[in-house]
C-alpha cells in the first residue's frame, strides 16, 4: 500500500491480533482516526487483506502466516508469533514517534502494554472488545493467567472502552478497579451511517421477484441455534427461505444440509459462503425481511454482548429475532419493538415467532423504527465521538 504519513499529524498506534477487516467497527475506527491522525496498523497474517485504507493509514502485517483458522498454527508458531508481535509494537513506537497506543483485543493490549513499558510510558486506550471473566476460567489454565494479566495492567491504561455497559460493568468488578477519574466509555458495534439502502444481490434480487420471504442468519454456524431453524421451517408461511451467508470453511455444513434433508425443507435453505467485501456482504443482508442473531449462550460474554450483525439489521431496517438469554440486545428490541425473543431453543418455538413476525401487521413500522435509529444515534460515528475526543484531548495534553 501507498503510505503517505502526514508529517505535521500525530502518529496513533492500533494493534488488533487478528485482521482488522473482519471486525468492521474497527476499520470504521481507523478511518475515523485518520481524519486528523497518522495511522500505523499492526496486524495479525490472518486470512486475506483486501481492504483499502487511507493514504496515510500504515498496514503492519505480523507472521506467521495462518488462515482465518487460527488454532490451525502449532503451538511453537504461537509462541513465536506473539512474541514477533511485542517486538514489531515496540520497533514501530520507536519508529514512528508515536504519540498514543489504541489496543483492541486483550491478545494486543497485552502485547501493547509490554512493549510501551519496555521503554516508553505512551497513554494506553484500551478497547475490551470480547470478554470474558475469572469465574469461567479454570484457575490452572494459560488463560487465566493472562487474564489475571489483563485485570492488572487495565489499571494503568489511560482509557477504558467497552461495547456494552453491562460487560464494563462485570470487567471493573472483575478487576476491583474503581474508575475514579474517568469512568468508560460505552461504543456500541454500530456500523458506519448507511445513509442510502445498498442494491439486493442478483441471487437475493431473485428470490424477491419469485415472492419469497428472505429470513437470513449471518455468519458462522457452529454455536448457534440454526439447526433448530432449520428445523423450524415447517412452521413458517410457504413462500419463506432461509438464507445462511457468510459460513466458514470450518462449519460443518454438511451436518446442516442432512438436517434440512431429514426435515425435507432443502429447497428452502440457501448457503451462501464466506463474503469478503463488506459491501456485498450488506447486498445480501439488505435483502431479509427477517434477521437472526441465534447465539447459543454458553458464557457471560455471549449473555451481554451486541454483535455486530445485530447493529447491520437495524441499519439495514431489517426486523430481528433474538433470544431472551442475550438480555443486552433483547432488551433492546423490547424497548424499541423492532422484532421478537424466543424463550426456548426448540424448532416449535423458533418456527412460532417467525411466523408471527412475518405475518405482523407492524413489520413495516419495526423497520422504520431500527432505519430511524440507526440513522440518528446507534451509527458509529455518533457512538465514537466520546472516545473521539478523549483521544484528542490525551494527544494534546502531551504535545504541551
Amino acid at each position: 500500500m501507498n503510505y503517505k504519513k502526514k508529517d505535521l499529524l500525530p502518529t496513533i498506534i492500533v494493534a488488533f491480533y487478528s485482521n482488522p477487516e473482519y471486525v468492521s467497527p474497527l476499520i470504521d475506527t481507523i478511518n475515523i482516526l485518520s481524519q486528523e491522525f497518522n495511522v500505523v496498523v499492526i496486524a495479525r497474517d490472518v486470512g486475506s487483506f483486501s481492504y483499502k485504507y487511507p493514504q496515510n493509514v500504515f498496514l503492519y502485517i505480523v507472521g506467521p502466516r495462518c488462515d482465518a483458522n487460527r488454532l490451525s498454527l502449532p503451538v511453537y508458531k504461537k509462541i513465536i508469533g506473539y512474541f514477533l508481535f511485542i517486538l514489531e509494537i515496540y520497533k514501530l513506537i520507536k519508529k514512528e514517534k508515536t504519540s498514543l497506543l489504541f489496543l483492541y483485543d486483550k491478545p494486543a493490549f497485552l502485547a501493547g502494554y509490554i512493549a510501551n513499558r519496555m521503554s516508553f510510558n505512551l497513554p494506553i486506550f484500551y478497547h475490551q472488545s470480547t470478554t470474558n471473566f475469572l469465574k469461567e476460567i479454570s484457575m490452572y489454565s494459560f488463560g487465566y493467567l493472562t487474564k489475571c494479566l489483563e485485570l492488572f495492567f487495565c489499571r494503568r491504561t489511560k482509557m477504558l472502552s467497552f461495547p456494552d455497559p453491562i460487560d464494563a460493568k462485570l470487567f471493573l468488578e472483575d478487576a476491583s478497579f474503581r474508575c475514579k477519574d474517568q469512568k468508560p466509555i460505552i461504543i456500541e458495534n454500530c456500523p458506519k451511517q448507511i445513509l442510502k439502502l445498498p442494491k439486493l444481490a442478483p441471487q437475493m434480487q431473485k428470490l424477491k421477484d419469485e415472492g419469497k420471504s428472505i429470513i437470513l442468519h449471518r455468519g458462522p454456524l457452529e454455536g448457534t441455534d440454526v439447526s433448530e431453524v432449520i428445523r423450524s421451517i415447517k412452521h413458517w408461511t410457504r413462500n419463506a427461505n432461509l438464507v445462511l451467508l457468510g459460513f466458514y470453511k470450518t462449519d460443518r455444513i454438511d451436518f446442516y444440509k442432512n438436517v434440512a434433508e431429514e426435515e425435507k425443507v432443502s429447497d428452502r435453505v440457501i448457503y451462501v459462503p464466506y463474503v469478503d467485501s463488506r459491501e456485498e456482504l450488506l447486498e445480501f443482508m439488505a435483502a431479509a425481511d427477517i434477521g437472526l442473531v441465534i447465539y447459543k449462550v454458553v458464557d457471560l460474554n455471549h449473555k451481554y454482548m451486541g454483535p455486530t450483525k445485530f447493529y447491520d439489521y437495524l441499519a439495514l431496517g431489517i426486523p430481528v429475532l433474538v433470544p431472551e438469554e442475550m438480555s443486552f440486545i433483547s432488551g433492546v428490541v423490547k424497548d424499541l419493538k423492532i422484532g421478537l425473543t424466543y424463550d426456548k431453543p426448540v424448532p416449535e418455538v423458533i418456527g412460532k415467532n417467525i411466523y408471527e413476525l412475518l405475518e405482523h401487521s407492524d413489520r413495516r413500522r419495526m423497520s422504520e423504527i431500527a432505519r430511524q435509529t440507526h440513522l440518528s444515534r446507534l451509527n458509529y460515528e455518533t457512538q465514537f465521538i466520546p472516545l473521539y475526543e478523549e483521544i484528542k484531548k490525551v494527544i494534546q495534553q502531551s504535545e504541551k
